[in-house]
This record gives C-alpha cells, structure tokens and sequence, in this order.
C-alpha cells in the first residue's frame, strides 16, 4: 500500500494510537485470549523493530502486549481493496517469519519465540471471500493435505471483515469512543456516498470529549471528503441540520475550508509540476532539434567551401537562420549545382 493512500493514512494515523487499536483487536480475538491480554499494556513496535523492508505496504501495525504474563505480538494486516486478497494467509506468514528472525537475532540463545497473532482488519466494498488459512492455498487434494498436516505450516488469519457488520454490531462491542468512530468510518467512509449520518454525527460529537478527540474528529473528517463526493453546500446544510453542538459544527465546517483550501494548493501546484514538466519536455526537443540543426549547418558550410570555396558572409547567415528541412535540401543539391546559388536557391 502507498502512504498516499487515503485509507492508508487513515488507518495508520488512527490506529498507532494503543487505545483505538486495543478497542478495535479485542473485538475480534478469541474471548478465552482477549481477557487474558493486559491491554493497558499494548505498545506499537517501533519501525526498527518490523525492518523498512516488511511489508511494502507501510498501512501493516505490529503491538507487543503481555499474554498470560508471556510477550506477546498482535500483527494487524489492513487490507481496504475492493476484493479480497487471496494470498494474504501466504503474506502474513512471511511477515511472521520476518518478525521471528528479527526476534531471534536480538534474543540469541533463546529457546522458544513469542506467540504472533496474525489480524485482518478489512473493509471493502465486497465482503472477504478469500482463504482464511495456510493450508488453503497449498496445491493439494485434501486427503493428502490430511496426511501430510502434521508436516506442514498452518495458522487461521483472525478477520474482522467490517462489511459484514452493522453499525449497532460495531458499537456494541467496542467501548471506547475514538475506537468506535474509526471502525464506523472505516466501514461507511469508502462505501456510503454521504457517511455524514445522524448516528455518525453524534459519534464525531462524543469524540470531542476526549483528550485527543479533536485530532480524531478531523482526521476522520478529512478521510470522509477525500474517498466520498460531498460538496460545501451539502456539508454546511447537513452541519446546520444535524451537527449536535457549536463545537462539532466549528470543526466540521473549519476543517471542510481548510480541505477546500488545500484542494486549490494542490491543485496549483499540479499545474505548475505539469507545466514545468511539459516546458522541460519542449526544452528537451528544442535542443535535440537545434543540436541537430548546428551539425547540418556545419556539415553544409563545409561542403560548399570544398567545392566552391569560402562561404560569403551573407549566405552564411542565410543558412544559419534555415530549418532542418531546408539543410537537408540544400545539402543534397551541393552535389550537382553549378555554383553557391544554385544550391542554396
């Protein structure tokens, strides 16, 4: 995934954040592992720790939290394509393996390896139909993959597939605020043409009550006008219908003409890139042009000096202003002409 990915942005911004990103895994791991993680305690590994070259996809989180008093790592794959990813089991293994060989090179002499439980948060516009497990994507009949189980890796990808809940099923089952807003936005943002609903309304207005709720509402604002087609009009009558507080309606509308403002920024700075970019192309074709002007103007000068000798000065500038066709034309004339004239007429 690319880092101007909007969903990228999004869900890295929002879910680096230990208390969003707790609320949102508790939700979908085993309830028998969830009340046995000490999440007061879950901390993102920094980028050292994964290595530049993990995923590729910049959007992947990896936390580290106690499990039944064991160091534990939780490994979130955010997947937001508009189909599911059929080897995703196969890229998570190669990322846990990467993460284990990380381990062990910084704990050497140790005997086993902390447990890493692999988690898909996936939101896209259809629910996941891909595999789930190892074992699915290996090239076998299933008698055979039964014989051989004991002799070949396996795990079950945890999946928090949000198309497939409802709005009530996401609040229900998370009890932080900042946490519940993300899920909802990340569900509804990329899929509903107007996510701004009532419900969404007045999660965006509980936001502002915490610390950093602020900077979620915006963010999560920004992230519904960059992926969906609402224009200022429509915001600022919505704003005006259904905002709950003076607050919510300030930073709603200030962050809509901070986006607008940037819009046009951006959007003179594209111009300028692509005229820049257009003038270096044209310079580049005027030079190749004139390089290839001066070596025929040269090669002309020459031959009429070697069969009629020197070159007058008048007939010099008239051969210096010609274009390459010219040249070329007067070039081949030298041969047969009688005189200077004649092959430059």
């Amino acid at each position: 995934m690319s880092q101007g990915n909007p969903h990228d942005r999004y869900f890295k911004a929002t879910f680096s954040d230990p208390r969003v990103a707790a609320e949102a895994l508790r939700r979908r791991l085993p309830p028998e592992i969830a009340e046995r993680i000490d999440w007061s305690r879950l901390e993102r590994m920094p980028a050292e720790f994964v290595g530049e070259d993990l995923t590729g996809r910049h959007a992947d989180l990896v936390f580290k939290a106690p499990l039944a008093g064991h160091d534990a790592y939780i490994f979130v794959l955010y997947e937001h394509q508009s189909s599911s990813d059929g080897m995703m089991p196969l890229r998570a293994y190669i990322y846990i393996a990467r993460i284990w060989q990380r381990w062990w090179r910084e704990n050497p002499g140790a005997r086993k390896m902390p447990a890493i439980i692999p988690v898909v948060l996936y939101h896209g516009a259809r629910p996941w139909s891909g595999p789930t497990t190892l074992r699915a994507l290996i090239d076998l009949p299933p008698p055979l993959l039964d014989a051989l189980a004991r002799h070949l890796p396996d795990f079950e990808l945890v999946l928090d597939d949000l198309s497939r809940a409802t709005d009530a099923d996401i609040e229900r089952s998370t009890r932080f605020t900042l946490a519940t807003l993300a899920l909802l936005v990340l569900k509804n943002g990329a899929v509903l043409p107007d996510p701004l609903t009532e419900r969404l309304m007045g999660h965006l207005a509980a936001a502002l009550g915490d610390e950093s709720g602020q900077a979620a509402v915006e963010r999560a604002l920004r992230y519904v006008y960059t992926v969906t087609d609402i224009d200022a009009a429509r915001i600022r009558a919505k704003v005006a219908r259904s905002a709950p507080g003076d607050r919510l309606r300030e930073v709603i509308m200030t962050t809509a003409e901070q986006l607008r403002a940037e819009g046009f920024e951006r959007g003179i700075e594209r111009g300028i890139e692509k005229g820049i970019e257009k003038g270096i192309e044209k310079g580049i074709e005027q030079g190749i042009e004139k390089g290839q002007a001066q070596g025929r103007i040269a090669m002309l000068l020459r031959l009429l000096t070697l069969k009629f000798g020197e070159v007058p000065p008048e007939v010099r500038a008239r051969i210096e202003r010609a274009d390459v066709p010219a040249l070329d034309r007067w070039a081949e004339r030298v041969l047969t002409a009688p005189d200077m004239a004649a092959a430059i007429d």
